[in-house]
């Protein structure tokens, strides 16, 4: 009998496809409505136009609520399949409200070159001489960091190089491979949620939280962020350390940092739940593996130095969107008269990392349950004080609130996308308007949300 006779019954029964019947007739008449603005969101709405953004945006949201109001223990599953449905329908779009996909290919094509990326800046390698198709000036155009070097980890430029291998040129196919191989880990991190939530007290009913979250979808599948990949890894990581298997969760939360550097964060809130025994076993095979996977790309001096220098872009020259940090710059104007964000950017970056440590360190629970709102409240630090907050970035925290009783950021998942407002002007500038509305609302909501935690009663 033939092998492929043979693999796909195996397949399917160890993922096996359960066409979920449609529960009621409202049920379906909200998904057709999400699927039509998932469709208008993902092909025609580009972030230049805010007000059709915004408003396609809002309803979506809007709905969004509605479906997590109305999913139950029998209706979770169908909006689950939704979820996925929906994550397919933008399989062939082009990304509308971020260009990072063009340094994806950038990079990925310098991978099949033989070239490491942080050799050199997309300028320094045409300025070169260098030029060949697929890399030229046609694609440089459409970068939005031509003359830096690279920032991403090694998972994500393998990736990047696996999406690029069977096209040379163009820039719609390798995206089209990108964007299968994150809904992959999208639907991972869909199968995850329904069996670690009941484990931390909560409904698995909670993964339409997560399934139908306009930002999710539209940031991770529409516009081709790897955070979803990171958390599909952090989330078999946490699955590994509850059942004690520190081999594998040590693999997990090293492909989740090789993804995105921002596990980092997370780890020293493991050190009081780990016995000397399993810290031994899980952070010495962790660093491991991120020396095997970092050591590649970061072995030389200069790539080392371009790494660092990459790093440095985010705390002393890049704004975006920013809470404390431009309260702090406003400070620094009135007192100097120009922008500080050479100091301010390292100083807040070190007081998240204080932050982080002592809060970790003076911990006294041992208890696994309370260390998703710990990482919760670690990431949030981080972006409260970072000096760029992209709407993307939110995609952690929103997981993270999942086993926990906050809701602040899945709230701030509905007002963030208010800061594609800023990409309309031209020239570009930032709309203060616009942000003190987002950070206003959210800190209302906060501090409401903080009154209601001090009681027994569940939030939701």
């Amino acid at each position: 009998m033939s092998v492929h006779h043979n693999f796909f019954p195996l397949l399917l029964r160890r993922f096996p496809l359960h066409i979920v019947p449609i529960p009621a007739f409202r049920h379906g008449l909200l998904a057709v409505a999400l699927f039509a603005l998932t469709i208008a969101l993902g092909y025609f709405t580009p972030r230049e136009q805010f007000v059709q953004l915004i408003a396609l945006y809002g309803l979506f949201a809007g709905l969004y609520l509605l479906a997590c109001r109305w999913s139950d223990a029998g209706t979770w599953p169908f909006y689950r399949q939704l979820g996925i449905l929906l994550r397919l329908a933008l399989l062939f779009s082009v990304p509308g409200l971020s260009n990072d996909v063009y340094r994806f290919i950038w990079d990925g094509r310098l991978l099949l070159q033989g070239v490491n990326p942080l050799l050199y800046t997309p300028l320094e390698w045409l300025e070169s001489g260098k030029s060949v198709p697929g890399l030229d000036w046609t694609l440089f155009a459409k970068l939005n960091s031509g003359m830096n070097y690279t920032i991403y980890p090694p998972v994500a430029q393998a990736v990047f190089w696996l999406s690029c291998l069977p096209f040379s040129t163009g820039d719609w196919a390798p995206t089209v491979l990108m964007r299968a191989l994150l809904i992959a880990g999208e639907y991972g991190v869909l199968r995850l949620l329904p069996v670690l939530l009941p484990r931390f007290g909560y409904s698995p009913q909670r993964v339409v939280w997560y399934a139908l979250n306009p930002l999710i979808i539209m940031e991770i599948t529409g516009n081709l962020h790897f955070e979803g990949l990171m958390i599909f890894f952090l989330l078999w990581s946490m699955q590994s350390l509850l059942a004690g298997k520190m081999p594998r969760a040590a693999l997990a939360m090293s492909l989740s940092i090789a993804t995105k550097l921002l596990p980092l964060m997370l780890l020293p809130f493991l050190l009081r739940r780990l016995n000397i025994g399993q810290n031994i076993r899980f952070f010495g095979l962790l660093g491991v593996l991120l020396a095997l996977m970092f050591l590649p790309m970061l072995g030389g001096g200069p790539v080392l130095a371009h790494f660092g220098n990459s790093l440095d872009l985010y705390f002393q020259q890049f704004e975006f969107n920013a809470g404390i940090y431009y309260i702090a710059r406003w400070i620094g104007y009135r007192s100097t008269g120009y922008n500080q964000i050479d100091a301010i950017g390292p100083t807040l970056a070190l007081c998240t990392t204080l932050y982080i440590l002592l809060t970790a360190l003076w911990e006294t629970s041992r208890r696994w349950e309370d260390l998703p709102d710990r990482w919760l409240l670690a990431g949030s630090v981080y972006l409260f004080f970072a000096a760029i907050v992209h709407p993307w970035y939110l995609v952690m925290p929103i997981v993270l609130s999942l086993f926990t009783r906050r809701l602040f950021p899945l709230v701030w998942s509905a007002l963030i996308f208010l800061s594609y407002i800023h990409y309309s002007y031209t020239p570009y500038r930032e709309n203060w308007y616009v942000l003190g509305l987002e950070y206003g609302l959210l800190a209302i909501f906060m501090t409401m949300e903080s009154f209601l935690l001090r009681s027994d009663k569940p939030i939701s």
